[in-house]
């Protein structure tokens, strides 16, 4: 589902009248600048020179800066994570985001780790009542006292915020917020997977990425490249040059060569996300990019580059960097995580495309004699739609925050999150599996037993790939949970309460193309412990199965499956064998029911294969069905097996393979003689077409 249309939405069930604004959340940055920058240096022509808080190196002193050289794509190897960014209008993370009555990311906290008064501190230091009106600004009404929506200025965004059952509120626009640390979060900490409960709390997924985003609005150290601009981008008076560029340094930065620089040496090469201010004035949107992908680089000469930026009236001579000496259009394409519904809950990983923007850029880059950026100007729509300013985490202190006078104790601590955190984070166990589920192309059923403790998730098994139309029924005389979780993603497909088929009675939901239904955690006919799922098709990704104890009891399962349509039983393996001289080691079963089987064994001495039917030599020298030096082929038990001979396939001794054409009708058990010691490497594989049976 379209994010935006979910955003919608989730805002009709506040009893606030909002401003679109929200729908293109954006907030307040705490981000620090430097104290002291260099004034910029402009050309004739109003090009802005590459500039000390401009420099790339801020970033990283080991960056390429060679155009050829660096990748034209490139994405975060973590994906930074989706979640809301705690309006303040809505009192921040004080927001009883599950609905009236509910408890609020702050009440959760206060309750399981004895805190009082903590919401009022959250209101006063990062929500409703942190925004204080500026008397001396008679032309701003934010934090102005309101009781109502046309009491504010609605042209920047302003709501009358109030806060739970208050009748006076503040006007406050609803971008601000903690997007400044909702986006480090989003960037350093992983995504919770699954709900914890302490000290008797439930801290659903939503209230952990609440906390996550909390933690980080202080003691975090970045790197900070380019100046924020102030002003208002969309102000009548706000000036231009000539050629359609903000006038003021800091609006007119970051720097296009800058840019390129960051984009490509973090997303490209070294596979890391950071933080962009997407907006050129001054609202602040920080987001935290996914990927990137460059869709033209074009040489130009100095007046191809001159038109492109508006300025055709400086003809063949470049107006915007003395030093340059060849220069590219680019057009580029910077994907980024948006901001989830503040109502909303669970693991979005497995959605996060839903939530991922693409921001097209073009600009014109500046090079030196060495094919080196040296710096750059926007062109197009992208003058006044750049981003303003990058930055990244770079490490995170512990601290408490919120706390009443300054006391010990009183507030949120981040070590508190993390441990939460922490419990939040499933692992993926090494499943001891009760299902048998036979053959690649079999189908069949089965059943087996299972204990499962009081207020404990046990996993019960894992449902392979390519098994079609499974059941499975977990039968308790006491009150027992099914759990289905991709094995892959931790994404709950059944689950209550944050799985996608989370109710009491049954239901279906499609997850990766694939229909999934379940009895309803009520049970079959109301009886609790009796429940069942159900996967319509053909399982498309391994899967573990799970069962809650709501009080403990034994567990009767019992499961069936279909073998998929048009189903090959197929595949290979590798591994080493060590062989000694004069010496027979057994090295491995052939089963019976698999079929056109092909086995190659590679060694740099002389070493042979052989091949048994119990007692039976088909391949060995000097008896067995198979012996000679030659390629040879015997029909044997409805096979027919296919022998290199002794002397090997023509490439050497010990370079031996065996083929069984048809499918093996008894195990066939593989060794290998030494007549010189030596490591062998044995590849197998079975399920062939005649064609791949056939080839060397």
């Amino acid at each position: 589902m379209n994010p935006v249309h979910e955003a919608v939405r989730a805002l009709l069930s506040i009893s606030l009248t909002l401003s679109v604004a929200i729908l293109f959340t954006g907030c307040e940055s705490d981000s620090s600048e430097p104290d002291t920058v260099s004034e910029p240096a402009r050309t004739a022509a109003g090009g802005l020179a590459w500039t000390t808080p401009d420099d790339p190196a801020i970033f990283g002193d080991d960056f390429n800066y060679t155009l050829s050289e660096l990748p034209e794509s490139g994405e975060a190897e973590s994906t930074p994570w989706t979640g809301s960014y705690w309006p303040t209008f809505m009192d921040s993370i004080n927001y009883p985001w599950e609905g009236e009555g509910t408890d609020s990311p702050t009440a959760k906290y206060a309750a399981a780790f004895e805190r009082t008064g903590l919401e009022d501190r959250i209101s006063e230091q990062y929500g409703i009542e942190s925004i204080a009106h500026n008397e001396a600004n008679e032309e701003s009404s934010t934090g102005k006292p309101c009781t109502e929506n046309d009491e504010c200025n609605s042209d920047v965004g302003e709501t009358c915020a109030k806060r739970v059952d208050a009748e006076e509120g503040r006007c406050i626009p609803t971008w601000f917020g903690l997007c400044h640390a909702w986006a480090p979060a989003a960037v350093m900490v992983a995504e919770p997977e699954q709900p914890v409960v302490y000290n008797d709390v439930t801290f659903k997924v939503n209230d952990l990425k609440a906390l996550a985003t909390f933690s980080y609005t202080a003691g975090l150290a970045v790197k900070f490249v380019s100046l924020r601009c102030n002003l208002d981008g969309s102000d009548e008076d706000f000036a231009k040059d000539e050629y359609g560029s903000p006038e003021d340094e800091t609006c007119k930065d970051t720097n296009a060569g800058t840019f390129h620089v960051i984009v490509s040496n973090l997303l490209g090469i070294q596979k890391i996300s950071f933080i962009e201010d997407r907006t050129y004035d001054w609202e602040v949107w920080n987001q935290p990019v996914r990927s990137y992908e460059v869709l033209e680089n074009q040489e130009m000469t100095a007046q191809e580059a001159n038109t492109a930026l508006g300025a055709e009236a400086l003809g063949e001579t470049y107006g915007f960097n003395d030093d340059a000496v060849s220069w590219r259009y680019i057009s580029m394409t910077l994907s980024y995580i948006t901001e989830s519904p503040i109502t909303l809950d669970g693991n979005l990983a497995s959605k996060i495309d839903d939530y991922t923007v693409e921001e097209h850029y073009t600009y014109v880059l500046e090079l030196d004699g060495e094919g080196k950026i040296i710096g750059g100007e926007w062109a197009g729509d992208s003058k006044t739609n750049h981003p303003d300013f990058l930055w990244y985490g770079t490490t995170k202190k512990d601290m408490e925050l919120a706390r009443e006078n300054y006391k010990a104790g009183t507030g949120i601590k981040t070590q508190d999150i993390t441990m939460l955190l922490e419990l939040a984070k499933t692992v993926a166990p090494e499943v001891t599996n009760g299902f048998v589920w036979g053959d690649a192309c079999s189908d069949g059923e089965g059943d087996f037993s299972q204990e499962i403790p009081l207020k404990e998730t046990i996993n019960v098994g894992e449902v392979p790939v390519e098994k079609a139309n499974v059941r499975i029924d977990l039968l308790s005389d006491e009150d027992v949970d099914i759990q289905l979780i991709d094995k892959e993603t931790g994404h709950e497909i059944i689950a209550w309460p944050s799985g996608d088929l989370n109710g009491s009675g049954e239901a279906c939901t499609t997850y990766e193309g694939l229909e999934y239904c379940y009895s309803g955690y009520n049970g079959v006919g109301g009886e609790l412990g009796h429940e069942w799922i159900e996967i319509k098709g053909v399982s498309n990704r391994p899967m573990i199965m799970k069962a809650y104890g709501y009080k403990a009891g034994e567990a009767q399962i019992n499961y069936s499956w279909e073998s998929a349509p048009d189903c090959v039983d197929a595949g290979s393996g590798t591994f080493s064998q060590e062989i000694e001289k004069d010496g027979v080691v057994d090295v491995g079963v052939i089963p019976a029911g698999k079929s056109n089987i092909k086995v190659k064994l590679s060694c740099e001495n002389d070493v042979d294969i052989q091949l048994y039917d119990g007692e039976t030599a088909i391949v060995m020298w000097p008896d067995g069905l198979l012996s000679g030096a030659g390629e040879d082929s015997v029909e044997y038990e409805g096979m027919t097996v296919h022998y290199s001979g002794y002397n090997g396939d023509g490439t050497g001794l010990g370079m031996e393979y065996i083929t069984v054409e048809g499918t093996v009708s008894v195990d066939l058990t593989m060794k290998a003689y030494g007549y010189a010691a030596g490591d062998a490497q044995v590849d197998y594989f079975w399920g062939l077409s005649a064609e791949e049976l056939a080839a060397p």
